[in-house]
């Protein structure tokens, strides 16, 4: 097995991990992926393991691209009311798709999805301390620097659900000036996305990207916001 490969199993043991409610577990095997595909190693202290939960290879029998995110009960998306906008926090882990060839081209990509997992994490825990908050603000940045490199693969779904959180977190601290220029970007990616016939992300997913856009682009906007 191949770094790419070890990489790509020990990352959906960690989807896994969430499955079960285990996120300090899963935190190990994120950053342990994410050590695999920085160093090129095949070993970072983890055992590979093909057995993975049910509904992770039920994502991946129905995609065609080497990424897919994955709903889980302890980490799913959320929807909650913020005053006068609802906000969405897109929350559902990346799985590789091990049924696919991963190549060296795209390792850079491969790391923005495990970035943008961590990244998932710290921010799930990031009502309880403001130091979580704050990794993974640096995190999703990080994950947004690597996908400008991506090339000739589509990580369209890894880049909406980056941008929109990014935003989430600027919304909740009221920060306006950067909440619209984050909402810009996010409104730019997901209209192109979806023009394309965009369907790496469900339905509901969307719905809520979309939710965010309009309502919380609105209130920021409005006069003496």
């Amino acid at each position: 097995m191949d770094y790419l490969d070890f990489a790509a199993s020990v990352n959906n043991q960690g989807v896994t991990a969430l499955l079960l409610g285990d996120r300090i577990g899963a935190f190990g095997f994120f950053k342990g992926a994410w050590e695999a595909l920085s160093d090129g190693i095949a070993y970072c202290g983890f055992l590979p393991n093909d057995k993975v939960d049910p509904s992770i290879n039920k994502a991946l029998r129905v995609s065609d691209v080497p990424f897919v995110p994955v709903s889980t009960a302890a980490f799913e998306g959320a929807a909650v009311r913020q005053g006068e906008a609802a906000s969405f926090t897109f929350q559902k882990p990346f799985a590789f798709n091990t049924g696919l060839e991963l190549v060296e081209e795209h390792r850079e990509i491969y790391k923005a999805v495990i970035l943008l997992n961590l990244a998932m994490l710290y921010h799930k825990e990031s009502g309880l301390n403001d130091i979580y908050e704050k990794t993974a603000l640096e995190l999703y940045g990080y994950s947004l620097e690597v996908l400008k490199c991506a090339v000739h693969l589509d990580c369209s779904n890894v880049l909406i659900a980056t941008l929109n959180n990014k935003a989430q977190i600027f919304f909740q601290r009221h920060e306006v000036e950067r909440t619209t220029e984050s909402l810009e970007k996010l409104s730019q990616s997901l209209g192109n996305a979806l023009r394309e016939g965009f369907k790496g992300l469900e339905d509901a997913d969307i719905d809520g990207l979309l939710l965010n856009v309009h309502c919380q682009r609105a209130l920021v906007c409005a006069p003496g916001a």
